[in-house]
């Protein structure tokens, strides 16, 4: 979300778990740390492949790599 991505986070506005954009096919009120699994991410990017047209899936790939990316973890 880009909400998420512009938020600057820190030691006194820390990002919950449910204001994580995860990218799997459960409802944020439902979901538990138990259903971000390798397979779930993984059904969520071929179902929207199959929704959007490649160019935009390419772009979520990209924004996805770059919002999950390590580093920027860190920095979170």
């Amino acid at each position: 979300s880009v909400e998420f991505d512009k938020t600057k986070f820190s030691a006194s506005n820390r990002a919950s778990f449910r204001a994580i954009p995860w990218p799997v096919l459960v409802y944020r009120s439902h979901l538990t740390s138990a259903e971000i699994t390798w397979q779930a991410v993984e059904k969520f990017f071929r179902t929207v492949k199959d929704l959007l047209g490649i160019t935009e899936h390419r772009r979520l790939l990209e924004e996805a790599r770059k919002r999950y990316h390590p580093n920027r973890w860190a920095a979170k």
